[in-house]
């Protein structure tokens, strides 16, 4: 076989296409290839320390489903801003039921937290301490979520025995109507 100008012109294509597909093909191939390896050790060294401080807390699962299950029942306790009139009435009957006669309610601007709302309330009632004291425990029983940061005390006469006036700050918590509850 003769080697000629033709068979050298085709043999420096030949390696030309090799070393071409090298640079082009190849080593971007090598690079993305060390770069997964390093990814790859990276993860499996943060789950080998995450199974080490799992192993640490051998109810890890169980709590972290009672803090779940905790979560899930706390958002149930929140009613919608539609549903805040409702409660507000309930508070209104629940006054009424104890003999309380309510001088002034008074919702202040709703404030805006994290995932919830709440919207403070100013209310002032006035009569039996007795039915005062009812009116509290009844509150306090309600299946939503309420706090009573300020609560304030008179007697309403010299004369009457039993009868106080009282100011107190109701809050309400709620969460917005757009909210989608999670399943």
């Amino acid at each position: 076989m003769r080697f000629g100008i033709r068979e050298l012109l085709y043999l420096l294509v030949l390696v030309g296409v090799m070393v071409g597909a090298y640079f082009v093909v190849l080593k971007p191939m090598d690079a993305d290839i060390e770069k997964y390896r390093a990814d790859t050790a990276t993860k499996a060294a943060t789950l080998a320390e995450l199974q080490a401080a799992k192993s640490k807390y051998p109810d890890f699962d169980a709590e972290t489903q009672r803090l779940r299950d905790a979560h899930d029942a706390f958002e149930q306790r929140l009613p919608y801003a539609r549903d805040v009139e409702i409660i507000l009435r309930d508070i209104w009957q629940i006054a009424e039921e104890e003999s309380l006669k309510a001088k002034s309610v008074v919702p202040d601007k709703p404030i805006k937290a994290a995932q919830y709302n709440e919207l403070p309330i100013k209310i002032e009632i006035e009569g039996n301490f007795d039915g005062y004291y009812s009116f509290i425990k009844r509150i306090e029983e309600l299946p939503r979520i309420t706090k009573m940061p300020r609560i304030k005390i008179s007697k309403v006469s010299k004369h009457t025995t039993g009868d106080v006036k009282t100011e107190l700050r109701l809050s309400i918590f709620f969460r917005s109507d757009n909210e989608t509850p999670k399943a």
